[in-house]
Protein backbone atom coordinates (compact mmCIF):
# COMPACT_ATOMS: atom_id res chain seq x y z
CA UNK A 1 0.00 0.00 0.00
CA UNK A 2 1.29 3.62 -1.09
CA UNK A 3 1.70 5.87 1.48
CA UNK A 4 -0.98 9.00 1.46
CA UNK A 5 0.50 12.57 1.04
CA UNK A 6 -0.97 14.77 4.18
CA UNK A 7 -3.48 17.25 4.07
CA UNK A 8 -2.76 20.34 5.92
CA UNK A 9 -5.23 21.11 9.18
CA UNK A 10 -6.53 24.10 7.03
CA UNK A 11 -7.52 21.63 4.27
CA UNK A 12 -9.40 19.25 6.34
CA UNK A 13 -11.30 22.11 8.24
CA UNK A 14 -12.19 22.90 5.06
CA UNK A 15 -13.54 19.62 3.40
CA UNK A 16 -16.36 19.63 5.46
CA UNK A 17 -18.83 21.52 2.94
CA UNK A 18 -20.54 20.76 -0.06
CA UNK A 19 -23.13 22.86 -1.87
CA UNK A 20 -25.00 23.08 -5.59
CA UNK A 21 -24.06 19.99 -7.96
CA UNK A 22 -20.65 20.45 -7.25
CA UNK A 23 -18.52 19.12 -4.53
CA UNK A 24 -16.98 22.18 -2.64
CA UNK A 25 -14.79 19.86 -0.47
CA UNK A 26 -11.21 20.82 -0.71
CA UNK A 27 -9.23 18.01 -2.52
CA UNK A 28 -5.51 17.46 -2.32
CA UNK A 29 -5.09 17.77 -5.54
CA UNK A 30 -6.66 19.90 -8.73
CA UNK A 31 -5.69 18.23 -12.08
CA UNK A 32 -6.61 21.12 -14.43
CA UNK A 33 -6.78 19.68 -18.29
CA UNK A 34 -6.69 22.24 -21.37
CA UNK A 35 -9.23 21.16 -23.95
CA UNK A 36 -8.99 23.52 -27.12
CA UNK A 37 -8.12 21.99 -29.76
CA UNK A 38 -8.77 18.01 -28.35
CA UNK A 39 -11.06 15.68 -28.82
CA UNK A 40 -13.76 14.02 -26.67
CA UNK A 41 -12.39 10.79 -26.88
CA UNK A 42 -8.87 12.39 -25.69
CA UNK A 43 -10.63 14.40 -23.28
CA UNK A 44 -13.02 11.79 -21.61
CA UNK A 45 -9.92 8.56 -21.47
CA UNK A 46 -7.99 11.39 -19.39
CA UNK A 47 -11.07 12.76 -17.00
CA UNK A 48 -12.58 9.57 -16.60
CA UNK A 49 -9.58 7.96 -15.24
CA UNK A 50 -8.88 11.30 -12.72
CA UNK A 51 -12.56 10.31 -11.28
CA UNK A 52 -11.55 6.90 -10.45
CA UNK A 53 -9.26 8.25 -7.86
CA UNK A 54 -10.78 8.56 -4.05
CA UNK A 55 -13.59 10.84 -3.83
CA UNK A 56 -12.65 14.50 -2.82
CA UNK A 57 -8.59 13.71 -3.25
CA UNK A 58 -9.08 14.96 -6.73
CA UNK A 59 -10.90 17.43 -8.16
CA UNK A 60 -10.68 18.32 -12.11
CA UNK A 61 -10.63 22.03 -13.98
CA UNK A 62 -11.68 21.40 -17.72
CA UNK A 63 -10.07 25.12 -19.18
CA UNK A 64 -11.80 25.45 -22.59
CA UNK A 65 -13.88 28.28 -24.63
CA UNK A 66 -17.32 27.32 -22.84
CA UNK A 67 -18.82 30.49 -23.13
CA UNK A 68 -18.86 30.21 -27.22
CA UNK A 69 -21.03 27.44 -26.83
CA UNK A 70 -24.32 29.21 -26.13
CA UNK A 71 -23.95 30.99 -29.51
CA UNK A 72 -23.89 28.66 -32.10
CA UNK A 73 -21.05 30.17 -33.49
CA UNK A 74 -18.27 27.84 -35.10
CA UNK A 75 -20.93 24.58 -34.27
CA UNK A 76 -18.59 22.71 -36.12
CA UNK A 77 -15.15 23.62 -34.31
CA UNK A 78 -16.56 23.26 -30.82
CA UNK A 79 -18.86 19.90 -31.74
CA UNK A 80 -15.85 18.07 -29.41
CA UNK A 81 -16.13 20.66 -26.75
CA UNK A 82 -19.78 20.42 -26.65
CA UNK A 83 -19.67 16.81 -26.20
CA UNK A 84 -17.37 17.37 -23.36
CA UNK A 85 -19.68 19.71 -21.60
CA UNK A 86 -22.96 17.69 -22.10
CA UNK A 87 -20.92 15.05 -20.34
CA UNK A 88 -18.93 16.81 -17.65
CA UNK A 89 -21.19 19.56 -17.03
CA UNK A 90 -23.21 18.26 -13.81
CA UNK A 91 -20.18 16.20 -12.82
CA UNK A 92 -19.88 17.24 -9.00
CA UNK A 93 -15.67 16.60 -9.35
CA UNK A 94 -15.43 18.62 -12.19
CA UNK A 95 -15.32 22.55 -12.90
CA UNK A 96 -15.84 24.09 -16.39
CA UNK A 97 -13.75 27.29 -16.51
CA UNK A 98 -13.00 29.88 -19.16
CA UNK A 99 -9.60 30.65 -17.34
CA UNK A 100 -7.37 29.51 -14.64
CA UNK A 101 -7.27 30.62 -11.40
CA UNK A 102 -4.31 31.84 -10.04
CA UNK A 103 -4.58 31.21 -7.17
CA UNK A 104 -5.08 26.92 -5.91
CA UNK A 105 -6.80 25.73 -2.91
CA UNK A 106 -5.44 22.58 -3.24
CA UNK A 107 -1.78 21.21 -2.24
CA UNK A 108 -0.85 20.61 -5.17
CA UNK A 109 -2.07 21.60 -9.19
CA UNK A 110 -1.68 18.86 -11.57
CA UNK A 111 -1.53 20.01 -15.67
CA UNK A 112 -2.33 17.15 -17.47
CA UNK A 113 -2.13 16.78 -20.99
CA UNK A 114 -5.36 15.64 -22.54
CA UNK A 115 -4.70 11.95 -23.57
CA UNK A 116 -2.88 10.81 -20.52
CA UNK A 117 -3.91 9.42 -17.35
CA UNK A 118 -2.20 8.49 -14.20
CA UNK A 119 -2.01 5.30 -12.61
CA UNK A 120 -3.46 4.16 -9.87
CA UNK A 121 -0.91 5.48 -7.46
CA UNK A 122 1.11 7.77 -9.17
CA UNK A 123 -0.53 11.08 -8.05
CA UNK A 124 -0.39 9.67 -4.45
CA UNK A 125 3.41 8.91 -4.66
CA UNK A 126 4.60 11.83 -6.43
CA UNK A 127 2.61 14.39 -4.10
CA UNK A 128 4.50 11.79 -1.22
CA UNK A 129 7.55 12.54 -2.65
CA UNK A 130 7.71 15.83 -3.27
CA UNK A 131 6.62 16.79 0.18
CA UNK A 132 9.01 14.17 1.37
CA UNK A 133 12.23 15.55 -0.51
CA UNK A 134 11.00 19.46 -0.54
CA UNK A 135 10.33 19.36 -4.24
CA UNK A 136 8.58 22.91 -5.84
CA UNK A 137 7.91 21.44 -9.22
CA UNK A 138 7.95 17.86 -10.76
CA UNK A 139 8.03 17.94 -14.41
CA UNK A 140 7.33 14.32 -16.16
CA UNK A 141 8.21 14.13 -19.70
CA UNK A 142 5.68 11.95 -21.53
CA UNK A 143 6.89 9.36 -24.62
CA UNK A 144 5.05 12.56 -26.97
CA UNK A 145 7.38 14.93 -26.02
CA UNK A 146 4.25 16.87 -23.77
CA UNK A 147 4.82 17.54 -20.30
CA UNK A 148 2.99 16.67 -17.03
CA UNK A 149 3.80 19.23 -14.34
CA UNK A 150 2.70 18.58 -10.69
CA UNK A 151 2.81 21.78 -8.61
CA UNK A 152 3.26 22.09 -5.19
CA UNK A 153 0.84 25.46 -4.70
CA UNK A 154 2.91 26.17 -1.20
CA UNK A 155 6.26 26.82 -3.36
CA UNK A 156 4.97 28.39 -5.70
CA UNK A 157 2.85 31.14 -3.43
CA UNK A 158 6.28 31.22 -2.21
CA UNK A 159 8.09 32.35 -5.32
CA UNK A 160 5.32 34.46 -6.41
CA UNK A 161 5.87 36.70 -2.60
CA UNK A 162 9.74 36.41 -3.56
CA UNK A 163 10.04 37.10 -7.58
CA UNK A 164 11.32 40.42 -8.94
CA UNK A 165 9.95 41.95 -11.76
CA UNK A 166 11.66 40.04 -15.20
CA UNK A 167 11.82 36.92 -13.35
CA UNK A 168 10.71 33.64 -14.13
CA UNK A 169 8.43 31.63 -11.92
CA UNK A 170 9.66 28.40 -12.89
CA UNK A 171 12.83 29.60 -12.14
CA UNK A 172 12.48 31.40 -8.87
CA UNK A 173 10.42 28.47 -7.87
CA UNK A 174 13.70 26.30 -8.42
CA UNK A 175 16.01 28.85 -5.90
CA UNK A 176 13.34 28.92 -3.12
CA UNK A 177 12.54 24.83 -3.40
CA UNK A 178 13.95 22.35 -5.65
CA UNK A 179 12.60 21.08 -9.18
CA UNK A 180 12.49 17.49 -10.58
CA UNK A 181 12.60 15.98 -13.59
CA UNK A 182 10.83 12.63 -14.59
CA UNK A 183 10.19 9.85 -17.03
CA UNK A 184 6.28 9.65 -17.21
CA UNK A 185 5.95 6.00 -18.15
CA UNK A 186 8.40 5.33 -15.09
CA UNK A 187 5.94 7.37 -13.19
CA UNK A 188 3.54 5.19 -14.20
CA UNK A 189 1.56 7.81 -16.72
CA UNK A 190 -1.22 5.78 -18.94
CA UNK A 191 -1.90 6.56 -22.80
CA UNK A 192 -4.11 4.42 -24.88
CA UNK A 193 -1.82 4.00 -27.79
CA UNK A 194 -4.01 1.88 -29.60
CA UNK A 195 -7.35 4.13 -29.57
CA UNK A 196 -8.79 5.59 -32.51
CA UNK A 197 -8.97 9.26 -31.19
CA UNK A 198 -5.34 8.80 -30.67
CA UNK A 199 -4.18 7.66 -33.96
CA UNK A 200 -7.20 9.60 -36.21
CA UNK A 201 -5.03 9.15 -40.28
CA UNK A 202 -6.43 12.86 -41.07
CA UNK A 203 -5.30 14.17 -37.72
CA UNK A 204 -1.23 12.42 -36.95
CA UNK A 205 -1.03 10.35 -40.12
CA UNK A 206 2.66 11.94 -41.32
CA UNK A 207 2.82 12.87 -45.26
CA UNK A 208 3.93 10.28 -47.49
CA UNK A 209 7.04 9.95 -48.42
CA UNK A 210 7.81 11.39 -51.89
CA UNK A 211 8.82 9.02 -54.60
CA UNK A 212 11.68 8.83 -56.86
CA UNK A 213 11.38 7.84 -60.42
CA UNK A 214 14.14 5.61 -61.33
CA UNK A 215 15.58 5.46 -64.40
CA UNK A 216 14.95 2.49 -66.62
CA UNK A 217 16.74 -0.83 -66.29
CA UNK A 218 19.47 -1.26 -69.01
CA UNK A 219 18.67 -3.83 -71.44
CA UNK A 220 19.95 -7.41 -70.34
CA UNK A 221 22.85 -7.92 -72.77
CA UNK A 222 24.34 -4.45 -72.11
CA UNK A 223 27.14 -3.34 -69.45
CA UNK A 224 26.34 0.40 -67.93
CA UNK A 225 27.80 2.85 -70.00
CA UNK A 226 29.43 6.29 -68.91
CA UNK A 227 28.38 9.82 -69.22
CA UNK A 228 25.39 10.00 -72.39
CA UNK A 229 27.19 7.23 -73.94
CA UNK A 230 24.97 4.60 -75.14
CA UNK A 231 26.25 0.66 -73.86
CA UNK A 232 28.54 -1.36 -75.60
CA UNK A 233 27.25 -4.94 -76.88
CA UNK A 234 28.92 -7.95 -74.99
CA UNK A 235 30.21 -8.83 -77.98
CA UNK A 236 31.63 -5.58 -79.45
CA UNK A 237 33.80 -5.89 -75.38
CA UNK A 238 34.37 -9.62 -75.95
CA UNK A 239 35.82 -8.53 -79.02
CA UNK A 240 38.26 -5.74 -77.54
CA UNK A 241 39.34 -8.07 -74.99
CA UNK A 242 40.67 -10.75 -77.40
CA UNK A 243 42.45 -7.71 -79.62
CA UNK A 244 44.13 -6.71 -76.34
CA UNK A 245 45.29 -10.17 -74.38
CA UNK A 246 48.96 -10.60 -74.16
CA UNK A 247 50.84 -11.96 -76.26
CA UNK A 248 53.35 -15.42 -75.91
CA UNK A 249 56.89 -15.30 -76.25
CA UNK A 250 56.99 -18.01 -79.13
CA UNK A 251 54.79 -15.40 -81.03
CA UNK A 252 56.58 -14.34 -84.03
CA UNK A 253 55.45 -10.76 -84.19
Amino acid sequence: MSAEPVRSDAQTAASSGHSGGHDDRVPMIEVVVEVDGHSFEEVDYTVAGLLLRKPHDVHCRLVGRWASLGDGAGEDALHEQRLIHEKYATEARVVLSEDLPATCSASFRLHLPPGWRPGENTMEELAKDMQERELGLRSVLLPDGRVARLESTEAFEHAERVMQPGDDLDDVVDAVSKTWWSEGVEDGFLHPVHAPHVTRPSATRPPAPKTTELPPAAPANTLGSRGDQPPAPVARIRRLARRIRPRSHDDPS
